[in-house]
């Protein structure tokens, strides 16, 4: 999949959890106050921050899909990185606060039942945040995009959280009605550990983590198939967003003409960057095989 195809699909998934996530917002939030569940509507303020990541998502994919500059040599793929640690602390501020009011509301003793339309709430919010997570996920595997996927996991957090939600509304209403409040504290901690994995995750990749350990052995592979390639040493990867840049050396005949190594060099150069989707450049270095036999 070339760069332009992937961040056209990449900004129909960032649309699809705006749309998706604001329209649950207005379902969850006035079914929680007239349902009178506070967990309810912990859960909504959960999915308004889905919201606001996807726009964050979004803005990332407009930020990479600028090309390469004076300033930005490999272009501006680790916007895609950066746009998902926005999300994971976006994550663990919700989680903060949920957890807070949670504890507030278990504290009060005037916690009353909720109704029997806060259930109704919390099972919308079950099957549409279960459909954009799969959705969302599917387009982020097929892309390979770390904002993208953090986001799918913000969706998921959502749903599960809505699941704990449904279960403290029902035991609630069967009498214990601190569970519902306890059920928001639950979603906190949720959340909270969510947004911990969504940032580790996108910190690797800033700090040049490479996901893809077969690449390597990918790389090394497709230039040994070229004849005249007699060895390859010192291969190197830097992802920016989900874009490699690599550096190899080659080893070649030690009487091979240097026009000859350059345009070998150059023949590697194509061939690694057609055939491998990841691979956005690559620098390749000769030479001369250290024994006649390479």
């Amino acid at each position: 999949m070339r760069h332009k195809q992937r961040l056209e699909e990449g900004k129909k998934g960032a649309y699809m959890g705006i749309a998706g996530n604001i329209i649950l917002f207005f379902i969850k939030f006035p079914l929680g106050i007239v349902g009178n569940s506070f967990a309810l509507v912990a859960d909504s303020f959960h999915t308004f921050s889905d919201a606001l990541s996807s726009i964050v998502v979004l803005i990332g994919f407009q930020a990479a899909s600028k090309p390469a500059d004076e300033k930005h040599h490999y272009g501006h793929g680790d916007a895609e990185a950066i746009t998902g640690l926005v999300v994971a602390m976006l994550i663990v501020l919700v989680g903060f606060e949920v957890g807070r009011a949670s504890v507030v509301q278990m504290i009060n003793k005037t916690v009353q039942a909720p109704e029997n339309i806060a259930i109704i709430g919390a099972v919308i919010s079950i099957a549409a945040n279960w459909y954009m997570t799969s959705k969302t996920a599917h387009i982020g595997r097929r892309i390979r995009s770390p904002s993208l996927l953090a986001d799918s996991t913000h969706h998921a957090s959502d749903a599960l959280s809505s699941v704990v939600v449904l279960v403290g509304i029902i035991f609630s209403k069967a009498g214990y009605s601190y569970l519902d409040p306890f059920a928001g504290l639950l979603v906190s901690l949720f959340i909270l550990k969510t947004g911990v994995d969504v940032g580790r995750e996108n910190i690797g990749m800033l700090m040049g983590r490479v996901p893809d350990i077969g690449l390597v052995d990918e790389l090394k592979k497709l230039a040994l198939g070229i004849d005249g390639v007699k060895g390859v040493h010192s291969v190197k990867v830097h992802y920016m967003g989900v874009m490699a840049n690599v550096q190899m050396h080659i080893e070649v005949d030690r009487e091979m003409r240097i026009i000859d190594a350059d345009r070998l060099s150059h023949r590697v150069q194509a061939k690694v960057v057609s055939e491998l989707d990841d691979v956005a450049s690559a620098l390749v270095h000769v030479c001369p095989c250290k024994t006649d036999g390479g």
